[in-house]
């Protein structure tokens, strides 16, 4: 059983609540365009029955994945989307002090923007989608910035993934918001131009 009482929101400060609502924009991107259409229009009012229904339409769809795929053998993967980038973000982030203390939704955040960025050049996303979610990312306020070095340390972070086959990078990445791909290698080349989008946000 699974309960979850909203109360406890209102002990959080914004930012902490914003940084655990990335994962519900997540699920909307890879299995309901209405239900990300639905978390752009709450923004950021937290306390009301709107968003206690999100919360829990965002449950029922993590559970329908992990039920419908217990071994992470195919649709499960999708879980995964923005965080192939996104923990290099994170763990390249809490080691270099010349970097910004950063929370998971936020390196998470900033990994669904890069893996959006490869969609459009490797699964066919729009430039209308994608602009929607570079608009999306852009109102959270991140700032996001690395050096050719960085990106190339990062690079060797993902290289590294458990998730990995043989060494190679692979991303779930999006045909379109609600729609995914899994096991999709992109060239490093591609990942240095997606990184390069963080800066421009």
């Amino acid at each position: 059983m699974t309960l979850i009482d909203t109360r406890f929101l209102r002990t959080l400060d914004e930012q902490q609540l914003v940084n655990g609502s990335i994962e519900m924009f997540k699920h909307g991107l890879i299995a309901d365009k209405a239900y990300w259409n639905d978390m752009i229009n709450a923004g950021k009012n937290y306390y009301n029955d709107i968003f206690d229904h999100l919360i829990f339409q965002s449950a029922v769809i993590k559970n329908d994945v992990v039920v419908n795929d217990p071994t992470e053998k195919g649709a499960r993967k999708a879980l995964n989307y923005g965080h192939t980038a996104g923990h290099a973000i994170e763990s390249f982030c809490l080691t270099q002090p010349d970097q910004p203390d950063v929370l998971h939704g936020e390196a998470v955040a900033a990994g669904i923007l890069v893996e959006s960025f490869l969609s459009t050049r490797y699964t066919g996303l729009s430039q209308l989608e994608y602009d929607s979610i570079k608009n999306w990312y852009k109102g959270l306020g991140f700032t996001f910035s690395f050096t050719d070095r960085d990106i190339q340390d990062m690079i060797q972070l993902m290289a590294h993934d458990k998730k990995n086959v043989n060494g190679e990078i692979r991303f779930v990445l999006l045909s379109s918001i609600g729609d995914f791909v899994t096991d999709q290698k992109v060239e490093n080349e591609d990942i240095v131009l997606a990184f390069n989008e963080l800066a421009t946000v």
